[in-house]
C-alpha cells in the first residue's frame, strides 16, 4: 500500500480493516523515515501499547494503558529480514529527552530493550514461542514473548511478538557495567557467535570436521553484546579476548577432556546440556553457529561461560538445507556441511563420556514432564488458541500461502503447517529416545530413510537427508522396492552415499543393512573406522532380487568416528541397488567384569548387570572400618555404608549408558552402565 507519509517502505499491499482483537495492540508512528537495514541506526517514534487484560477485548479506540511513549526504532534479523517481506523490528524505550526509558511491556519484565519478531517464513507463528515456553525454567535465562498485533503509521501489519530478547538487565541476563577500569573491575560480559559484525572477536582456533580435521575458509566470530565497547578499557576487551581465546587452546589441545585444565574448566556444564537440548529438540539449523549467546555473569574471571537461547523459526522442519527438515539427525555435526561453522567446544563435550551419559540423562528426565508428549501437544494448542482470529487477519493481510526461502514444507493453508508441525516434534522426541533413552542406540542417523516428509501435502515427493552422495542418489518410494516403511535408498551405476557416524565410544560395534539389486550394478559396501589407522571393511553386494541382510559383527571403533559407504560401479541399462534399514549398534556385555582392583587392604571385584541396572561389589575379605561409597560423577550418592558382608548388592538404582563412581576405602574407581 503506499506509505502515508512516506516513512516506511514495506506496507503489505492489502489493507485490512482492523478496530479490535484479543491480542494486544502495537501502535508505532514514525517520526522521521525509517533507516535501510545496512546503516543500523535507530530513528524516532512514538509507540502505544494497548492492553486490557483480563479476557477484555482491546480496541484500537482505547487508551493506552500499557506504553505510551518515545521509541527508537529500526530492522533486526538476517534471514528474517531479507527473505520476509513482514519486516522485524529492534525497538529501544525512551523518554522525552532521549535516555533509558525501561518499562515492563505486557507483563515481562522492566527492561528498555525488545525486539518485536515477524512471523513469516515461520508460516504456523508458533515456533519461537513454542520453544521458549518449553524451555522455561531450563537455563538461567530463556527469552519470553506476548503475541500482539502492530499497526505501523497507521496501517495494519499483522501479528507480531513482542519479545524480551536474550540480552542483559536486571530480568535478564546479569551482567553489569564494569565497576572502574581495571581488568578486576569488569562485572561479566555478554557474547553472541554469530555472523560477523563488530565488535567481534574472531576465534583463534580452526575449526573441526566430523573426522576432528581442520577446516579451511571458516572460522567463529564472537560478537560483543555487552559492556559496550565505549563503557570498557582496552585493558578490559583484550582480558576478554585472552579469556575466548585461552578457551580455545584449552579445548584445541589434548587435555580438552581434564577436568582441572578443560573444557569443564570454562563452561557450566549444565547450562551447555540445556542449550544443546533445545537445539536438538527443534533441529535448529541456526543452532551452535549462529544466534548463540554466551556470557559470564557477575565476577568474571570466577564464573564459567553460560548459554541462553534465541531464534528457533527456521526450525522444526521449516529449513531446507543441510538435512535440517528430517526428525532425524543432529545439528550439532553440522560442520559436515560448507555453512557450518559450529564452535569445536559443543563437539568436544559430545565426545566425552561423563557429559554425553548426563545429557541424555537430563534428556529422560525432562520427557517425564516437561517435555512430554501431551505437555508439547497442549503448548502447541494454547498457542494456537491466542492466534485463531489474529491469524486470519494475518493471512489475509500477507496472502497465504507463502513460501519464502527456506521453507522445506509448502503448507497450503495453516491447518496444513500446524498439522505438519504437530507430526514434526512428535517423531522429533521419538527419534531423540531412541538416541538418548534406549538401552539399544542406532547410531545411523535415517537409517530407514524415512525420516522426511512429502514436502507437499498428499505426495512422495520427500527429500533424502543426513546422507551425502555423488550423483543420481535419491529415495523411491515405490511399494515394491522398499524393505519396511515409506522409502528405500535408491541407486543407479557410478553413484556413492555414504554417513559420517559420530560420538562413538571405544568399543565393538555391529553393523546390519538390507539390499537387493536390479541387473549388476556391481555394488560395494564400505565401513570404515579407526580414524588415524584408516581400518576398513569391504563386501561386495551380491545381485539378488529379494532383500537380504548383511551383518557384520565385531567393529572396533576408538576414535569417536565410523563412516558406513555404498558404491555402485559402471553399467548401463535399468540397473539399480536398493539399500533399506541401515544400523549400526554399539555391542554390549551384560553381567561381565568391569574392573579386578587390586589395593594394599582389600581386592575387590566389580559386576554390573546392565537390564536391571544393578551392581555387585565383591570383597575378598571383610574390614569393618572399610567405607564403600558409590556416587555418580556429579557427586549424587548412590550407596554409603561399612562393609558388613563380603558382598555387597546395590539394585535397580542406576541409570543405563551413565558412569559411576565406586570408592573401597580411599580408592575409587569409575564404572560404566
Amino acid at each position: 500500500m503506499p506509505d502515508p507519509k512516506g516513512f516506511y517502505p514495506y506496507h503489505p499491499n492489502v489493507n485490512t480493516p482492523f478496530t479490535s482483537s484479543s491480542l494486544p495492540i502495537v501502535i508505532i508512528d514514525l517520526n522521521e523515515k525509517i533507516a535501510n537495514k545496512n546503516e543500523d541506526r535507530r530513528v524516532s517514534a512514538n509507540m502505544k501499547v494497548i492492553w486490557n487484560q483480563a479476557g477484555e477485548e482491546n480496541k484500537v479506540t482505547d487508551a493506552a494503558n500499557n506504553y505510551n511513549g518515545f521509541i527508537e526504532i529500526k530492522y533486526r534479523g538476517n534471514t528474517s529480514y531479507s527473505f520476509s517481506e513482514k519486516k522485524p523490528f529492534a525497538i529501544r524505550l525512551r523518554d522525552a529527552f532521549g535516555n533509558k526509558n525501561p518499562s515492563s511491556i505486557l507483563g515481562m519484565g522492566s527492561d528498555d530493550d525488545w525486539a518485536l519478531l515477524a512471523p513469516y517464513n515461520d508460516k504456523s507463528m508458533i515456533r519461537d514461542m513454542l520453544t521458549y515456553v518449553l524451555m522455561q525454567g531450563t537455563l538461567d535465562y530463556v527469552p519470553t514473548g506476548r503475541y500482539c498485533e502492530l499497526i505501523l503509521d497507521g496501517i495494519y501489519q499483522g501479528v507480531y511478538i513482542m519479545a524480551a530478547r536474550a540480552r542483559h538487565g536486571d530480568n535478564r541476563i546479569n551482567v553489569k557495567k564494569p565497576t572502574d577500569a581495571t581488568v578486576a573491575g569488569l562485572r561479566g560480559y555478554h557474547l553472541e557467535i554469530d555472523r560477523r559484525e563488530d565488535p567481534y572477536i574472531q576465534s583463534n582456533v580452526p575449526l573441526k570436521d566430523l573426522y576432528d580435521k581442520n577446516i579451511s575458509g571458516r572460522t567463529v566470530y564472537y560478537v560483543l553484546k555487552h559492556p559496550d565497547l565505549e563503557d570498557m578499557t582496552t585493558a578490559q576487551w583484550n582480558a576478554i579476548k585472552k579469556e575466548v581465546w585461552d578457551m580455545e587452546k584449552a579445548i584445541a589441545g589434548n587435555d580438552w577432556n581434564d577436568p582441572v585444565k578443560g573444557y569443564r574448566a570454562y563452561f557450566d556444564t549444565v547450562s551447555a546440556m540445556d542449550y544443546i537440548i533445545a537445539q536438538e529438540l527443534t533441529r535448529n539449523v541456526d543452532g551452535y553457529r549462529l544466534s548463540t549467546p554466551i556470557y559470564k555473569d557477575k565476577d568474571h574471571n570466577k564464573q564459567r561461560f553460560k548459554f541462553s537461547i534465541w531464534d528457533f523459526n527456521p526450525s522444526m522442519g521449516n529449513a531446507d538445507y543441510i538435512s535440517e527438515w528430517a526428525t532425524e539427525g543432529w545439528s550439532f555435526n553440522n560442520n559436515q556441511y560448507t555453512d557450518g561453522t559450529n564452535p569445536q567446544f559443543f563437539k568436544r563435550m559430545l565426545q566425552d563420556e561423563v557429559f554425553y551419559s548426563h545429557l541424555k540423562a537430563r534428556w529422560t528426565e525432562y520427557r517425564k514432564n516437561r517435555f512430554a508428549e501431551e505437555r508439547i501437544m497442549g503448548a502447541i494448542d494454547s498457542l494456537v488458541n491466542l492466534l485463531k482470529v489474529p491469524a486470519v487477519r494475518n493471512y489475509a493481510t500477507w496472502k497465504y500461502p507463502v513460501s519464502p526461502w527456506p521453507n522445506y514444507y509448502f503448507a497450503t493453508s495453516w491447518e496444513q503447517e500446524l498439522n505438519y508441525l504437530r507430526n514434526w516434534i512428535s517423531d522429533r522426541v521419538k527419534w531423540i529416545d531412541s538416541q538418548w533413552s534406549a538401552e539399544e542406540v542406532n547410531k545411523v542417523v535415517n537409517g530407514t530413510f524415512d525420516a522426511a516428509y512429502a514436502r507437499t501435502p498428499g505426495s512422495s515427493n520427500a527429500a533424502l537427508s543426513d546422507w551425502k552422495r555423488e550423483g543420481d542418489v535419491g529415495l523411491t518410494a515405490n511399494t515394491q522396492n522398499v524393505y519396511q516403511g515409506k522409502y528405500a535408498l535408491s541407486m543407479y551405476p557410478n553413484r556413492k552415499a555414504w554417513q559420517t557416524l559420530t560420538e562413538l565410544f571405544s568399543g565393538k560395534y555391529t553393523f546390519r543393512c538390507m539390499v537387493k539389486t536390479q541387473g549388476d550394478p556391481r555394488a560395494t559396501l564400505i565401513v570404515q573406522y579407526h580414524r588415524k589407522n584408516s581400518s576398513s571393511i569391504r563386501q561386495t553386494i551380491e545381485n539378488r532380487t529379494t532383500y537380504y541382510q548383511i551383518e557384520i559383527k565385531d567393529i572396533e571403533v576408538d576414535n569417536h568416528f565410523a563412516e558406513i559407504r555404498f558404491e555402485t560401479g559402471n553399467a548401463s541399462g535399468d540397473i539399480r541397488l536398493w539399500v533399506d534399514n541401515v544400523e549400526f549398534f554399539k555391542q554390549t556385555d551384560i553381567n561381565t567384569d568391569i574392573y579386578n582392583v587390586e589395593i594394599p587392604q582389600i581386592a575387590f571385584k566389580l559386576k554390573t548387570d546392565y537390564w536391571n541396572r544393578s551392581m555387585e561389589i565383591e570383597l575378598s575379605s571383610i574390614d569393618r572400618n572399610t567405607l564403600i561409597t558409590v556416587h555418580d560423577v556429579s557427586g549424587n550418592i548412590i550407596y554409603n555404608r561399612y562393609a558388613t558382608d563380603q558382598i555387597v548388592k546395590i539394585e535397580g538404582q542406576f541409570i543405563r549408558n551413565s558412569v559411576y563412581i565406586v570408592r573401597v576405602g580411599n580408592v575409587a574407581q569409575k564404572v560404566r552402565f
